[in-house]
């Protein structure tokens, strides 16, 4: 693995090859980059703005906010291709401690 850069890992991320994580922008009110990633419960979350949860809560959120405008719609673009690109298939690598 490499990682460099401003590059950060928080909470409950689980990401073990770049299928698992997506970053897509600039886009929303914000002109911000939306975050998604496979976590530790097999699951999508995303760090929007201050917004970090699972992509449903996004949604919700995302409707909340922005109803039906024009930011919506490419957030919830977004969502599909998350669901699309992240793989939820498959288990954490073992260590070499663990075989």
């Amino acid at each position: 693995a490499e990682v460099w850069g401003n590059a950060e890992v928080w909470g409950n991320a689980e990401v073990f090859s770049a299928s698992h994580v997506l970053v897509i922008g600039a886009i929303g009110s914000r002109n911000d980059f939306t975050t998604f990633y496979r976590d530790k419960d097999n699951e999508i979350t995303v760090k929007c703005g201050c917004f970090l949860g699972k992509i449903d809560r996004f949604l919700e959120k995302v409707t909340q906010t922005h109803g039906d405008s024009k930011y919506a719609l490419v957030y919830r673009a977004a969502v599909e291709v998350a669901k699309l690109q992240i793989d939820l298939s498959g288990e954490a690598p073992k260590d070499a401690d663990e075989e």
